[in-house]
């Protein structure tokens, strides 16, 4: 209980914070889509599926065959009629894995970026283009997009700040939703696949901040996470490989790595990161 009325609290502000600002976005959006780079950016979109969450997945799948993206799919139980020809597998197995099959030798290094997908993310605001956009213009190298206040959400550091952009950070997540810039591809992908279900990965690419990677949240984007997290697996085993990756880095827990570095305010015409890049 002690524990439950804390967060009830900061639910709370957050939720007449949000609603203060909330003229905040419209304001300045037709601003900051300005900035967005217009040119083609080659994505490659990887997503592992179950068959209950097609429906979701599809409506990702649609935007992104507008955006002319390369889509490869695995179908953990069945594959979808709607999604097969996007689908390169059926089978279960760990997500981590079956997303280095997605992604094959070598063949990462085609794509601008790479955006991995759960098949439970519906997003708030914006869309995967402005999400993919603002990545490319703030110079991240490895990016997710912000949590609105939905339901099932992990840690506050990528939960939305409505007076952001974008923000420079030290964290990203392992999901729902992030994208690896083509610069640090090489040196991110293919997966540790130790690594089979995420766990302990986040704290692998927060040590890529030292070797000089930008890892970021985009604000002006944010998803709803529509299930609860490792619902449909034993995650002990990942928990515990996380806690030994933890204690290797030197940390005692998650939140000692996730701050938030830097902030592109609506109002300012470049994020401050990229005024020395």
């Amino acid at each position: 209980m002690s524990g439950i009325l804390p967060e009830m609290r900061y639910r709370v502000k957050r939720s007449l914070w949000l609603a203060a600002v909330s003229g905040v976005h419209p304001f300045f959006d037709s601003r900051i889509r300005s900035e967005i780079p217009t040119g083609d950016l080659n994505v490659l979109l990887l997503c592992v599926y179950r068959w209950r969450n097609a429906h979701v997945l599809m409506t990702h799948v649609a935007a992104a065959e507008r955006y002319r993206w390369e889509v490869r799919l695995w179908a953990l139980d069945e594959i979808h009629p709607e999604l097969a020809s996007h689908s390169c597998g059926v089978g279960a197995g760990a997500k981590f894995v079956l997303l280095n099959s997605l992604l094959g030798v070598n063949r990462f290094a085609d794509f601008d970026w790479i955006l991995v997908l759960d098949d439970d993310v519906a997003l708030h605001r914006g869309s995967l283009s402005a999400f993919v956009g603002l990545a490319q213009k703030t110079g991240l190298s490895l990016a997710q997009p912000a949590h609105s206040l939905g339901r099932y959400r992990s840690f506050r550091v990528n939960c939305c700040h409505p007076l952001s952009v974008a923000r420079l950070t030290t964290y990203v997540e392992i999901g729902p939703l992030f994208a690896v810039n083509r610069k640090w591809a090489k040196r991110i992908l293919p997966f540790p696949e130790e690594f089979q279900m995420g766990w302990g990965l986040d704290v692998v690419w927060s040590g890529l901040v030292k070797e000089g990677a930008r890892l970021g949240v985009i604000d002006w984007v944010t998803l709803n996470h529509l299930s609860p997290l490792a619902k449909d697996y034993d995650h002990s085993p990942e928990y515990q490989r996380m806690l030994r990756v933890l204690h290797d880095a030197g940390h005692n827990s998650l939140r000692e790595i996730q701050k938030t570095l830097a902030v592109w305010r609506p109002w300012q015409e470049h994020p401050p990161w990229m005024e020395f890049a």
